[in-house]
Formats: C-alpha cells, sequence, structure tokens
C-alpha cells in the first residue's frame, strides 16, 4: 500500500515495553553482577542490584536469575507486558548465598586421634580464615565456608 504524501505506507507501529527489578539479599542488600535472562534477552544488574530489559513486545516473559554460588526466590517470575498494562517492574527476586561446611579428624602416626590441634581454612579470594580446633577424639569442623 502507498501513501500519497510519501509514496509508500509506513505500517503499524509495534509498541515496546520493558520489564525490570532489583536483586537484593535476604539483608535488602543489593547483588550486583546477576544475569538476568528473559525474552530472548539478557542483561547484568548493577552495582544497585537493578535490571531492565528493553525492546518486548507485548507478551508474558519467563525472567530468571543467575549467578555462581547463589540461589533465587523465586526461582523465576512470569512477567507480562501489553497495552493494557504497560511495562512489568518491580519483578525482584532474593538472592541467597550458599555456604558449605568441612569437616575431618586429625589423627597421628598410630591412627589415634589428636586433640587440641588447630586446623586453620582458607581460600582465594580471601574471605576472613576460618580456624577450629580439635577435641576428643579429634575431630574439627568449619562451617558458613
Amino acid at each position: 500500500m502507498t501513501d500519497p504524501a510519501q509514496g509508500t505506507y509506513p505500517g503499524p507501529t509495534i509498541e515496546m515495553y520493558s520489564i525490570s527489578g532489583r536483586v537484593t539479599d535476604p539483608s535488602n542488600q543489593p547483588i550486583a553482577g546477576v544475569v538476568i535472562r528473559g525474552g530472548g534477552q539478557q542483561t547484568t544488574t548493577g552495582a544497585d542490584g537493578r535490571y531492565t530489559l528493553s525492546n518486548l513486545a507485548a507478551g508474558t516473559y519467563r525472567i530468571t536469575p543467575s549467578l555462581d554460588e547463589y540461589d533465587f526466590t523465586p526461582v523465576n517470575q512470569a512477567a507480562t507486558v501489553n497495552e493494557t498494562v504497560g511495562d512489568a517492574t518491580n519483578v525482584n527476586f532474593v538472592g541467597t548465598l550458599r555456604t558449605y561446611s568441612i569437616s575431618g579428624r586429625v589423627v597421628g602416626t598410630g591412627g589415634g586421634g589428636l586433640a587440641g590441634i588447630r586446623v586453620s581454612l582458607a581460600r582465594s579470594p580471601p574471605p576472613p580464615r576460618r580456624t577450629a580446633v580439635t577435641a576428643s577424639p579429634a575431630w574439627w569442623r568449619v562451617t558458613t565456608l
């Protein structure tokens, strides 16, 4: 179809929408570097924990956060954008850092447990060093790694 004034017909305008939100830890502190996927796109949260997925056609999208060593609540969310509801805002997530524990037993050459031995653990990059002291019968455990 042509427009006599323009020589062409521009076609219909497609409205585009965005989905945005914030990712925090359980203390409501922002988590930077979380990858957010949805609608065939991905973005990363900034220092303030905020993200935006832009230029989305009307529809319902499954939004999923991911970051190594974190679990998120909810795991994902459905967000709908269209002419009626507009953009989807406050599609928020809470990330919890996974914690681990390690334990063991210190024994002498004869196989007997050694009490009173200090066991020290460190990793790179270094969070605070963790230590434990063996008790009888020489077992130790370090939690919240």
